[in-house]
């Protein structure tokens, strides 16, 4: 499939910020296509430029998981059969999605009034699980940026 066609027709929640369907939309290199079966939520192959993501998956894990393998692709990701590699690349992968998917404007918008995290990452169009890769990858200076923005009570 074409990444054209691939890209949601609903408008990403994420007020003008990074966008991976823009971005995996703008490169006529990389392939995007939908699988049925048994596999992972997403896969990207570094031999294919391609990107493959699970049928039936909701419209915001597929742009978690399409985020994520974009991250994959940009730092240069290939397949090891070295676990322990493949389980840092996957953290990396999730590092470089979050920040981008969650930046600290958009995070502190979402933690105002918020009741839950998942309140905060349905809020943030994210899955719960990249909104807890990226708030704890806080750094010290966002934290301290973060509460000058929330309110040292709201975190």
């Amino acid at each position: 499939m074409n990444v054209s066609q691939a890209i949601p027709t609903v408008a990403a929640v994420n007020d003008g910020a990074w966008n991976p369907w823009t971005e995996a939309g703008q490169d006529r290199d990389l392939t995007i296509d939908f699988f049925d079966g048994r596999i992972p939520a997403g896969l990207y192959s570094p031999v294919y430029d391609a990107i493959v993501i699970r049928h039936g998956l909701t419209r915001t894990r597929r742009r978690s998981v399409l985020a994520h393998e974009l991250g994959h692709r940009a730092l240069g990701h290939h397949p090891t059969t070295d676990l322990t590699e493949t389980a840092r690349m996957q953290q990396r992968a999730d590092r470089w999605a979050a920040v981008r998917l969650i930046t600290l404007p958009q995070l502190a918008d979402a933690l105002r009034g918020a009741s839950s995290w998942f309140e905060v990452a349905d809020t943030l169009d994210v899955d719960p699980d990249l909104l807890q890769v990226r708030v704890r990858g806080l750094t010290d200076d966002e934290l301290d940026e973060l509460r000058r923005m929330v309110g040292e009570g709201a975190l």
